[in-house]
């Protein structure tokens, strides 16, 4: 019976699930905009409710949310290839 009550804690709401990985090209000095609704697909929770947390490997890109939009922001004539890691986590998984 304990089991079940730890496992039941937040009802049914399942855990955020992300997309695909993206793969993307930019211009130099170019800005990235991904919406986070097209990342995160969670059907039970809206984004002001779950907890994002975002980097890149790069120091010269910078990675921003703002306005329920993912932001990547090169520095200025930075050219190379970054990895940006997306970890999202509801109530239940804190």
């Amino acid at each position: 019976m304990l089991l079940y009550l730890l496992s039941a804690c937040c009802g049914d709401v399942p855990a955020p699930i992300l997309s695909d990985p993206l793969l993307t090209e930019a211009e130099i000095n170019q800005n990235i905009e991904y919406e986070l609704g097209e990342l995160i697909q969670d059907s039970t929770l809206p984004l002001d409710e779950l907890t994002i947390d975002i980097y890149s490997n790069e120091e010269s890109l910078k990675t921003t949310i703002d306005n329920g939009k993912l932001i990547l922001s090169p520095e200025p004539g930075w050219q190379g290839t970054a990895n940006v890691h997306l970890s999202v986590t509801d109530k239940c998984d804190v």
